[in-house]
């Protein structure tokens, strides 16, 4: 297989893909602090930066379930379509440790680009003791969402924390991404065939829960979807909206 086209972004092909690095003897590790290297070959942190999908996750879930793998979720703070802090997003972060994986913090990059670097630091320790206290667990990494160049440069360093854009850690680990449904720069199978004793794997659930047969779609899909989570959450809470259903506060 080599997982390149579109119509293998699903949910089967993604377990074929966990399934062949298990197969050719490969173990998953979730992110913590480390040094240069990774200590155990054939390694791969596999890692899921939630842009917009945190409420929609079950069936991924489920995947990971099935193989027996464990990864890292990093959760925004700030987006504007979920809230890790409101009650769908508590059940989506208990459903996501109650499974044994970690959950790390996805910092919003492009909206604190005219931060120094200490003003970014300060930023990200607070929003990382926030995510700590929801989760009852340290936040061992973060990662940063559409990042400038000059931000990525920075390299920035925080004690007890994995920066996945930092030197050292790019270094360390072959940097492998489903980015719009494009692999970069390879498929996990041609790098794994290359030699490299270390992945750092990026996989963006939005491109294997949906199924149409471009990145726009399965966008258009996730709104679509998330529209009906929130107007479900409305109806649950707000007693003026009694006799209305989804449909009627949904863009469907």
């Amino acid at each position: 297989m080599t997982f390149q086209t579109p119509h293998e972004f699903s949910l089967s092909t993604y377990q074929e893909i966990l399934e062949h690095f298990k197969s050719s003897g490969w173990r998953f590790d979730l992110f913590r602090a480390f040094g240069d290297s990774i200590s155990t070959p054939q390694t791969v942190l596999l890692r899921h930066d939630i842009d917009a999908e945190l409420y929609l996750l079950e069936p991924f879930l489920e995947v990971e379930n099935r193989c027996n793998v464990r990864s890292t979720f990093f959760v925004m703070l700030e987006s504007p379509l979920y809230n890790p802090f409101s009650p769908e997003g508590r059940a989506a972060i208990r459903r996501i440790t109650d499974a044994g994986h970690n959950v790390c913090l996805h910092f919003f990059g492009e909206v604190h680009a005219n931060l120094n670097p200490d003003e970014l630091r300060h930023e990200i320790v607070i929003q990382a003791t926030r995510l700590s206290q929801l989760t009852q667990q340290k936040v061992p990494a973060f990662s940063f969402h559409q990042p400038t160049t000059e931000m990525i440069e920075l390299d920035l360093e925080i004690p007890g924390m994995v920066n996945t854009y930092h030197t050292k850690t790019m270094r360390s680990l072959t940097y492998v991404s489903d980015t719009n449904m494009d692999w970069r720069p390879a498929s996990p199978q041609s790098v794994m065939a290359g030699g490299t004793t270390g992945i750092q794997l990026l996989i963006h659930p939005i491109w294997w829960i949906m199924k149409s047969p471009n990145p726009a779609g399965r966008w258009k899909q996730v709104i679509e979807q998330l529209s009906i989570c929130h107007a479900r959450h409305l109806l649950i809470r707000e007693r003026t909206l009694v006799g209305l259903n989804t449909t009627d506060l949904s863009v469907i």
